[in-house]
Formats: structure tokens, sequence, C-alpha cells
């Protein structure tokens, strides 16, 4: 169970832009089983003073959203820790997951990172990490993974798991949990094809 997925909710899209909640689950990409979760709130006054910012047009987004995703944003601010705090106890929580090995302090060979794209949660997350003071991630970044990518390969896929979502949308949990289910069962169906192509070139020799 070395997989793990990443999911922000931000006041921005870019790197360097607020992060509010950091959630990541971990999970096994083989059965979907999941494993150890992660879900804490960031103060945006705290952020600011780092010197990350908002950007004006995702908070005018959040304003469009319905009441209960307006309203966890505004449930994160009532005792969240410091942008310093939850990064650390990120950290901390990776290197102590079940089932992964530890290659050296920080650094996980056989951890797999899930988000939404190297620009999105990967970028933000690992400007964060930079802008407090950590010389590298928490991770390995030859091990990053994209959602957005494994989506263009099966799209019907996602459309049928999107249809029948369970959760709350925009809560960290529930959409990382989310992915995982329809991330789970587009890399079943690309080894389904791996094993059918192994099949007939057995046949044709």
């Amino acid at each position: 169970m070395n997989n793990v997925m990443i999911d922000l909710e931000s006041l921005g899209q870019e790197p360097g832009n607020v992060i509010v909640t950091l959630s990541a689950v971990q999970f096994d990409i083989t059965t979907g089983d999941i494993g150890k979760v992660f879900h804490e709130s960031i103060s945006i006054e705290d952020s600011l003073k780092e010197g990350l910012t908002i950007d004006p047009s995702t908070v005018m987004w959040w304003m469009t959203q319905n009441e209960n995703a307006r309203m966890q944003m505004v449930e994160t601010q009532n005792n969240p820790d410091s942008l310093v705090e939850v990064l650390n106890k990120f950290a901390t929580w990776l290197n102590h997951l079940p089932h992964a090995t530890v290659r050296e302090l920080y650094r996980k060979s056989d951890i797999v990172m899930w988000g939404r794209g190297p620009r999105f949660d990967m970028g933000l997350l690992s400007y964060a990490y930079k802008l407090i003071g950590y010389k590298k991630t928490p991770w390995d970044f030859r091990k990053e993974r994209c959602v957005r990518t494994y989506e263009s390969i099966c799209p019907d896929i996602k459309i049928e798991y999107d249809k029948n979502r369970i959760g709350v949308l925009h809560n960290g949990v529930d959409d990382a949990k989310h992915e995982i289910k329809y991330v789970v069962k587009i890399q079943q169906f690309i080894n389904n094809l791996i094993n059918l192509d192994k099949t007939l070139t057995k046949l044709k020799d």
C-alpha cells in the first residue's frame, strides 16, 4: 500500500498561492483498499505572513460553489494550524506510513504520490515546502503521478464514477477517495490490456 492521493483546497492554482487544507489518503492501487488518512487546515493569515498569495479569481470561484462547499471553506479557519506546523506534520506522516520503506530521512523510495498535475497539487505543495526551508520535498519527485493523465486514458470511467459520487464535493478527504476509485479502475483496465497483449503475443509465437 505505497500509493498516496493528495488533494489540496487552495486560494489559487499557481505555486505560491495559499493552501487552505492539505488532505492525503494512502491506498493500494491494485485493490483500492484505503490505509491511513491525513487532513489538516492551514491558517490563511499565517500563510500570507509566510509570503503566499491569494488569487482573486479563485476567491470568486469559491463564491459560486454550493453552500456546503463554502461553509467548509469558512470552517477550515475555525482552528487552523500554521503553514509550518501542517507541512511538518505531513512530512512526519509520510515517513511513518505502514508498508513504506524509508530510504533516508524525508525521502521514500517506494511511495508513489498522486495529484492533479505537476502544476497544481504537487506544484503548490513543493513551493510551500521550499518556502519554509526544506531543501527537498518529503517524497521522491520521480515518484509523482498525475491523476489527469489517467483521466485522459479512460475518460468514460471517470464520467461514470462522477455520476455516482459519494461524499462532499471539495472536501479534501472525500475528493481524494473519489479520485482513488477511478484511478484504481483505470489501472485495472490498463493491466487487463497488458495481459491481453501478452496472451496474444504468446499465441502468435
